[in-house]
């Protein structure tokens, strides 16, 4: 795929610098990267927590999900932004460095399929034409849009999304193709989502597909394609992408929980332990500001007492073998086992 933007990794100026010395020693800072499509929302929060922490620093960058996560592991960071699970060769790796980590799930969101908003003539798709289009088998072979309906224009179709370290594009190829990065090469890539918007701002025949988060800040210049997974336990027909949808799972197969991921051995009274409690309390609240769909209330409540026992591992098999059962029934389970464990 062709790669715009290869590896981006900001320690940006939001490098919270609040009132302390930038010659103070770095292992004081929480160093916080990884996905892109959390990238705002740690940044909203961040925004909120120095109104209480000015004597904190705190430095968000994004590299993609599998960047954040390698970072996690190597101990460049401390707080791995992702928009997918850990994958099961990235817990093989935490084993072999002796990382115990924490997963909490912070919001949901949605893989939105975007146009051009000139284009009039493609407003849904079903999941069968999204696996043909972006297959790694159409690869220099499905390049006109009259190739996915005959009645669209015999004109190319120029493809724009994710890079290689995005947990987006492992969601989506895992959920929409049904082989993990198993797609064609020959679409514009980018870590960053904002360059692939720019893209389908600017070409009024590509089609892109990145978070819900970046759509929402440029709906005036692009246009959602609908999504028909052919499930009529998901109602009729094509279903947008919106809050509503990504909340209750209709919009599927690309609604997704996103999360962070922090070491085990965070100590309670700490600093980065205040400013992860600070966070799972102010996610509710800023979520839909940056375009994110908030969990429902009751489940921050059960995601705070994974933080707060500790309870290491992932829920999920792995990024690998898909996501399985919803985070409601997880945390749920987990809870349910919590509440056993103090019976005994």
């Amino acid at each position: 795929m062709k790669k715009t933007t290869v590896y981006l990794f900001l320690f940006i100026g939001i490098l919270v610098c609040f009132s302390v010395s930038c010659h103070q020693d770095s292992s004081r800072v929480i160093r916080i990267g990884g996905s892109s499509t959390l990238y705002p929302l740690s940044v909203a929060v961040t925004e909120e927590y120095r109104r209480q922490a000015s004597d904190t620093r705190i430095a968000i960058g994004f590299s993609g999900t599998g960047g954040g996560l390698r970072g996690f592991i190597d101990g460049e960071i401390d707080i791995a932004d992702a928009s997918r699970p850990i994958s099961l060769d990235e817990q093989s790796l935490a084993r072999e460095k002796g990382i115990d980590f924490i997963e909490l799930p912070v919001a949901y969101d949605g893989i939105v399929i975007a146009v051009n908003s000139a284009n009039d003539w493609c407003d849904s798709l079903t999941v069968a034409e999204l696996k043909r289009i972006w297959a790694a088998g159409s690869q220099n072979r499905l390049v006109l849009w009259s190739q996915i309906r005959s009645d669209w224009p015999e004109s190319r179709i120029f493809l724009f999304g994710p890079g290689t370290n995005s947990g987006t594009l492992y969601y989506f190829t895992s959920s929409i193709i049904g082989e993990t990065m198993g797609i064609r090469g020959d679409f514009s890539s980018s870590e960053d989502d904002n360059l692939t918007v720019l893209a389908l701002r600017n070409n009024p025949l590509g089609m892109g597909f990145f978070s819900y988060t970046y759509y929402q800040k440029n709906q005036d210049s692009l246009k959602l394609v609908a999504i028909d997974d052919e499930n009529p336990d998901n109602g009729p027909g094509p279903v947008r992408p919106g809050v509503n949808s990504i909340m209750d799972g209709t919009y599927q197969p690309l609604s997704r929980p996103l999360f962070i991921y922090v070491g085990k051995e965070t100590e309670q009274g700490s600093e980065l332990w205040d400013y992860l409690e600070f966070y799972l309390e102010t996610v509710p609240l800023v979520a839909s500001d940056v375009g994110l769909v908030p969990l429902p209330e009751m489940l921050y409540s059960l995601v705070g007492e994974r933080l707060r026992r500790k309870i290491s591992g992932s829920m999920y098999g792995g990024i690998d073998s898909g996501y399985g059962s919803s985070v409601a029934e997880l945390l749920r389970k987990q809870h349910s086992f919590s509440q056993g464990e103090k019976e005994q």
